[in-house]
């Protein structure tokens, strides 16, 4: 029974905490595990998306200018190419219209070369650069080193947990306390039962060992009490915290969402500045 009694209890706080899991599915839509986000210290994967953000800003600055460099030795290439063609055909035996073919196939490469080097400045001029701008804008660091926008968001998450951090430590005491004390009381259960049909223990010992039963009686009794209210405590205090949490999450998301839109503008940009399909023949 007194078993059964511990279950049923720590169930309800179960209960309480799955109770919050479909706000979480419907805002996160899956990137945050529905049972995970409202635990103690699990906010820390909506932090490290903002904490990762500057990384991956250079990173994809990193890309574009790679890309561009690859732009750059290419025409460099087709430029020494055409050079070295080209004073070859001019001192060379070829003659008439079939020098003019050498030669026009030479100032495609120089032409190409051209090309290749405007969709270098593009890159740098409409992607790479904005991206370094737009990261020294939106993402600061702190004197140490860390992103100010990251610690200021995990700041309000500690805030806001921690009320429901206080009440979860003091749930799993009590639980301790009632689970120690139920097996403490069915002890001094069999201890008695085992005394009173004992005739070798005196009358007296089996009177103490009654009363150590029904101290551990009331200390259980106490300790169950106590659960209970902790139980009660944590499922009336879970409506304010699941709406503190995700008043930061929302502050987090917007963060994320505003990057990810940016990076899809940039992205397409890059394609736009490597289409060669609208430049001129």
């Amino acid at each position: 029974l007194l078993i059964l009694k511990f279950v049923i209890l720590f169930a309800g706080f179960q209960v309480c905490l799955a109770e919050m899991s479909p706000a979480d599915s419907s805002i996160l839509n899956g990137e945050i595990a529905l049972e995970s986000f409202w635990e103690i210290g699990q906010y820390k994967r909506s932090v490290r998306r903002i904490e990762d953000a500057p990384r991956l800003c250079s990173e994809l600055s990193l890309l574009i200018r790679e890309r561009s460099e690859i732009e750059a030795a290419y025409a460099k290439s087709l430029q020494q190419w055409s050079k070295k063609w080209s004073e070859h055909v001019d001192k060379g035996v070829e003659y008439g219209s079939a020098q003019e073919a050498w030669k026009a196939l030479l100032q495609e490469g120089r032409s190409k070369a051209d090309l290749h080097l405007k969709r270098r400045d593009r890159l740098i001029d409409e992607v790479f650069n904005v991206i370094k701008i737009w990261s020294k804008d939106n993402f600061h660091k702190t004197a140490f080193g860390a992103v100010k926008e990251s610690k200021e968001i995990e700041e309000s998450f500690k805030r806001a947990q921690k009320p429901w951090a206080k009440l979860y430590g003091k749930i799993l005491k009590a639980k301790r306390e009632y689970f120690s004390s139920s097996r403490m009381e069915r002890s001094a259960v069999n201890q008695e039962k085992n005394a009173a049909g004992n005739p070798e223990i005196s009358r007296e010992q089996v009177k103490k060992f009654h009363e150590k039963m029904v101290k551990c009686q009331t200390e259980r009794e106490k300790a169950e009490e106590e659960y209970r209210k902790t139980v009660a405590a944590i499922s009336d205090y879970k409506s304010t915290y699941q709406a503190d949490m995700m008043q930061v999450f929302k502050r987090c998301q917007e963060l994320e969402l505003k990057r990810l839109k940016f990076f899809k503008e940039m992205l397409k940009g890059a394609h736009d500045c490597l289409n060669m399909s609208n430049e001129p023949k």
